[in-house]
C-alpha cells in the first residue's frame, strides 16, 4: 500500500511510473480511469481488477469505525 497526499495518485504515478496501474471494475473500461492518460504517457498500462464494485472506500472505513465503537 502507498499513501499519497491529495485527491488523486496522478503526481505519484508520474514519479514512480509503475508498469501497471490497477483500479476497480467500477470504472467500466481502463480509459475511464482518471489517471489513464498519465500512465499511458510513460508507456504503462491501466487494468481493471477485482470483483464488481458495490461499495466505496468511504463506506468501508465507516463500517470499520462503527465496529470499533461496539
Amino acid at each position: 500500500m502507498t499513501i499519497f497526499e491529495g485527491d488523486t495518485p496522478g503526481p505519484l504515478l508520474s514519479r514512480v511510473r509503475p508498469d501497471v496501474h490497477c483500479k476497480g471494475t467500477d470504472y467500466g473500461t481502463p480509459d475511464k480511469v482518471p489517471e489513464y492518460e498519465i500512465v499511458r504517457s510513460y508507456g504503462g498500462r491501466t487494468v481493471l481488477v477485482g470483483d464488481p464494485k458495490d461499495h466505496s472506500t468511504t463506506e468501508l472505513i465507516a463500517t470499520a469505525k462503527s465496529l470499533g465503537e461496539r
